[in-house]
């Protein structure tokens, strides 16, 4: 992959040596061939459940260049990517990389926020509504429909972020359980409040 930069995109080759880890350097690999060939990327730990015909017809019958994943609750991933060769939305995303290239505290984050699905989203977002009108998007129930037996499922998600550390962890985690966390932190400042109006309460009867 690095020659294929270094010989068709070489003003990146130092931006994508850069890249603190491999996964960054695969995010941006994607874009990148299917910049330059378009085609249909599926991550290794995406299988197709049925034949994907359907989708590429229907892109072709309502003139979209590009397919993206719909995530839930918000955004989109890169997971499956879906892009005719040279489209501007690929464009854009080859170009704003080097911009991108910034540490967020974690690698997890920055590994999404430099390359990943928050990157793709946040250059989707600052799309027009023309330009966003070339662009299908793959809802959940396609994407990531639980049910076995849905006609809609075309794709299985199967064990993988290979990648993810103990940060990574950690946000899956908060993100997972946000009302147990938010009702332990409650419980807490209830309970510091508590202790530091008893702590008030005594200290004025001592002084008394």
């Amino acid at each position: 992959m690095r020659d294929f930069v270094e010989t068709n995109y070489s003003w990146f080759l130092e931006t994508y040596d850069s890249y603190k880890y491999d996964v960054q350097r695969f995010d941006a690999a994607r874009y990148f061939i299917l910049y330059y060939y378009g085609g249909i990327y599926l991550d290794l730990d995406i299988s197709c459940g049925r034949s994907m015909e359907p989708i590429r017809r229907t892109m072709m019958a309502t003139g979209k260049g590009v397919l993206i994943p719909e995530t839930d609750p918000i955004g989109f991933s890169n997971d499956v990517l879906f892009a005719a060769p040279g489209h501007p939305f690929f464009n854009r995303l080859v170009h704003s990389l080097e911009g991108h290239k910034k540490w967020v505290g974690v690698p997890y984050l920055t590994v999404l926020y430099s390359t990943g699905p928050i990157y793709l989203s946040t250059l989707y977002a600052t799309l027009t509504d023309s330009s966003k009108r070339d662009i299908a998007i793959l809802s959940t129930d396609v994407y990531a429909n639980p049910d076995p037996n849905s006609q809609y499922r075309f794709f299985r998600h199967l064990e993988g972020r290979s990648w993810h550390s103990m940060d990574a962890i950690i946000v899956h985690f908060v993100a997972r359980h946000k009302l147990l966390i938010a009702s332990l932190l409650l419980l807490f400042l209830r309970i510091k409040y508590l202790r530091t109006k008893e702590h008030r309460k005594k200290h004025q009867e001592d002084k008394e």
